[in-house]
């Protein structure tokens, strides 16, 4: 299997693999090949369903390097996946990702570090309120130093300040 693992994405070359994979919700195609992100490379490594080159640690220091956050957002991402989640890399609207299970569930979700982030709270509310007028429900993923993760959920259409207009 052809597989070019670069700082921050992972091509798979191997259409038959590509495709297979693609199918399963990883990744975005492209001429290249089939464009993985680094947790989404990292996490099929783990499982088994792509071959990296090389032990796990490796690519995670790699991918650490290129970006210091990597471990604090792979630990969602692979807890999402382990309950069945469909996991989609999207960085926009003040988020990291969506998470899609069965037909009727979608999250939009902001990872937040207790000790790295130094995030206002009038920023988690922007963000917030931005998802809410999507089709996902806003979550905050808050991780710890052990690489827990607790995630909580706002589901509302209008989120006013106490005793705004």
């Amino acid at each position: 299997m052809s597989v070019e693992v670069r700082d921050r994405e992972v091509i798979v070359k191997d259409r038959r693999t590509a495709d297979r994979l693609h199918s399963s919700m990883f990744g975005r195609p492209s001429r290249e090949g089939l464009v993985l992100a680094p947790e989404e490379a990292i996490f099929l490594h783990e499982t088994g369903r792509l071959d990296l080159g090389g032990p796990t640690e490796v690519f995670m220091r790699r991918f650490t390097a290129a970006d210091p956050r990597f471990p604090v957002r792979y630990a969602v991402y692979q807890d999402l996946r382990s309950r069945g989640w469909k996991v989609i890399v999207v960085r926009r609207m003040g988020t990291d990702y969506r998470a899609l299970r069965g037909d009727e569930e979608k999250v939009a979700i902001k990872i937040v570090h207790e000790e790295l982030d130094d995030v206002p709270v009038e920023d988690l509310i922007k963000t917030i309120r931005v998802i809410s007028g999507t089709a996902f429900t806003p979550v905050i993923a808050v991780v710890d130093n052990d690489y827990d993760v607790n995630y909580y959920s706002f589901d509302f259409e209008d989120f006013s300040p106490i005793g705004g207009d």
